[in-house]
Order: C-alpha cells, then structure tokens, then sequence
C-alpha cells in the first residue's frame, strides 16, 4: 500500500506541470489496481488551499469524487500520530504536514509515499516515489 501526498491531488486539480503523471496514478487507484491510502489531515488541507484560491465549488465535487477510488482508504489521523508527528518534526526537520504523513505511514506500516516533496527522502523508514515510479 501507498501513502498520497496532499501535493498528488493539488497537481491534478490545478492542472499543473505533473498532472498526466499523477492522473495515471489515481486513475490505478480509482480501478482498484493500485492500493493507496490518504489521511484525512490531506483531504483538510486540499478544501483549505481549494477555499483560498476561491474554488469552493470544487470542493464537493473532490470529496464525491473520493467515494468513486475502489482503490484508496481513507485514515484518520489518531491523536497518537499527531504526537508522534511532533516528535518526527524535530528529529527529520520536517513541517507539520510532512510529519502527519510520515507517523501515518509508519502507523500503518506503510514505507512508501507517493510524494513530489524531497523532505520525505530524509526519513530512513519510508522510500519517496514519484506517481510514475509505482
């Protein structure tokens, strides 16, 4: 199983440079083919950025959109993690976000996050992929 980066879905939803390349990713996932797992600290963050950039129309149809991936959990981030994120802020030097990501994957013994964030590459325990390398 794969961890989502928040940045996957931003890419795709603001049409960015990646989006083909992360497209195919959730398009796998969507099917079933592929099995990943976002946090819902992820899906908070993406309707906060939606929200700044006045596109609050679009988030309903993001979280419907959510319902249609056979292939992708959703886990709540546990008080636990968010304490454990604390304390992988200070140990790897990583923001909040990136630390939430890190105490979930490793919570959930997941040691692969699909990410565009080089932060991720200072954590021993979890291997950064780009969407086309899964």
């Amino acid at each position: 199983m794969l961890l989502i980066d928040t940045n996957i879905f931003l890419e795709v939803l603001f049409k960015q440079d990646k989006t083909e390349e992360c497209k195919t990713l959730l398009y796998r996932i969507v099917k079933g083919e592929k099995e990943a797992m976002i946090t819902d600290f992820s899906i908070d963050s993406i309707i906060i950025v939606l929200e700044s950039k006045s596109k609050k129309n679009e988030i309903s149809v993001f979280l419907k959109s959510l319902l249609g991936y056979k292939g992708l959990k959703v886990h709540p981030v546990s008080l636990g993690e968010k304490i454990f994120a604390a304390e992988l802020m200070k140990k790897y030097a990583l923001d909040f976000d990136d630390s939430i990501q890190v105490a979930s994957a490793l919570s959930n013994n997941i040691n692969e996050i699909v990410s565009f964030d080089g932060g991720f590459d200072r954590i021993k325990e979890i291997k950064r992929l780009r969407p086309s390398e899964t």
